[in-house]
């Protein structure tokens, strides 16, 4: 699968999710709602933190500061789906400040989609050839579905992203990390 499509894919499913949660009705909706919301951005971000940010990582001029950037954004992401889920777990009376925290939620996660889709997914379909692309994607679906799988909380934006190896054959990293944990 071309990892152009899975981060589609990916978007679409988290826009979903986040209209699920913005259309919720009662608390019990809208704590599963958003439950669902946050492990399904949580293992989005860490997909990108652990295997694509690390894979475009020198690719090109300025990949840096645009791998910083999102990982800034993933840092305020995540924040901000802490916040909500706490004052979710508190009495409706209590939970002062929650409009705000989710409209900023609702916010950030259409810049960040809106800026991989119009600034990154160019940038990967130009510099990644289509075997590689597929690869990765496959790469990144195996890792899907192990953090989903997976019964220990998948935390978001780690403190800086490894650099990545110049060789950008069929063998990459993200390959190499997954076929590495496989063997584990």
């Amino acid at each position: 699968m071309d990892v152009l499509y899975f981060i589609k894919a990916e978007h679409e499913s988290v826009r979903s999710a986040l209209e699920g949660f913005r259309s919720a009705h009662g608390v019990t909706d809208r704590r599963e709602k958003f439950s669902a919301l946050k492990q399904l951005l949580s293992v989005h971000l860490k997909l990108e933190e652990n295997y694509l940010y690390p894979e475009l990582s020198g690719m090109f001029a300025g990949s840096e500061l645009v791998i910083d950037v999102a990982l800034a954004g993933h840092s305020i992401l995540a924040r901000n789906l802490d916040a909500i889920d706490k004052l979710l777990h508190k009495p409706l009376a209590a939970q002062d400040g929650i409009a705000k925290k989710e409209e900023a939620l609702f916010e950030l996660v259409v810049k960040h989609i809106d800026s991989q889709e119009h600034e990154l997914m160019p940038r990967i379909r130009e510099l990644i050839a289509t075997g590689a692309r597929e690869e990765l994607g496959f790469v990144l679906l195996d890792a899907k579905e192990e953090l989903m799988g997976s019964a220990e909380p998948v935390s978001a934006a780690p403190d800086k992203v490894k650099s990545a190896s110049s060789d950008r054959s069929s063998s990459g990293k993200a390959a190499a990390k997954v076929a590495g944990k496989r063997r584990a």
